[in-house]
């Protein structure tokens, strides 16, 4: 299982070579900012849910980035995965990888939707080591080309239409006013073809 731990240490105000981790406008201030160190771990964990220890682990600090998420994204997409702070994700996978030599273990790395990356599903293709990802983006499958506009269609509804293979009850605990339910999720899969996305280098 891979995820990242934010620590915040704003109320050390002497310490240095933290990341800003957020910047929010708070109510006597018109810029509020959250400092601290970013720490991403893989953690290996049995089929029946022993934790077995830490497979690889790093922690760093992040550049300040534009202010204007418009203008910080747009620079984010002109830079090669290698070169993103989500690169985090594919070098966990690949040291996981790496670590675990073992042919008679089948190793599945689980992430939450911060791992939904083109690349990430490329590298577990390349390196025959399996993911588990919860979708983040609603993205079009199936197209016959990468810029095919007239082919493909919605990964939401694509997946609606396959049969469901079976169901599981998770018990919701209560959360302020909102009160406990036991919620019911659908179990579907299927293959589909994922392109690369439009600023991806072929």
């Amino acid at each position: 299982a891979q995820d990242t731990t934010y620590f915040n240490y704003t109320s050390h105000p002497k310490t240095e070579g933290l990341s800003i981790l957020t910047t929010k406008k708070g109510i006597n201030t018109q810029r509020r900012l959250t400092k601290g160190l970013i720490m991403h771990s893989s953690l290996a964990i049995s089929s029946d849910g022993l934790p077995l220890g830490v497979l690889d682990q790093k922690t760093y600090c992040h550049e300040e980035k534009h202010e204007d998420r418009k203008i910080r994204k747009a620079q984010n997409d002109l830079l090669p995965i290698e070169e993103k702070e989500s690169f985090r994700w594919l070098e966990s996978l690949q040291n996981t990888k790496d670590t675990l030599l073992d042919e008679k273990i089948t190793v599945v790395t689980v992430c939450d939707r911060e791992a939904d990356i083109y690349d990430f599903f490329l590298l577990s293709h390349k390196i025959q080591s399996p993911v588990l990802v919860r979708a983040k983006s609603n993205r079009v499958i199936n197209k016959k080309t990468t810029y095919s506009k007239k082919t493909g269609e919605k990964l939401w509804s694509f997946m609606k239409k396959q049969s469901c293979q079976d169901s599981i009850q998770v018990k919701i605990p209560k959360k302020e006013q909102i009160p406990s339910r036991l919620a019911t999720l659908e179990i579907r899969f299927c293959e589909f073809k994922l392109n690369p996305p439009f600023n991806h280098p072929n």
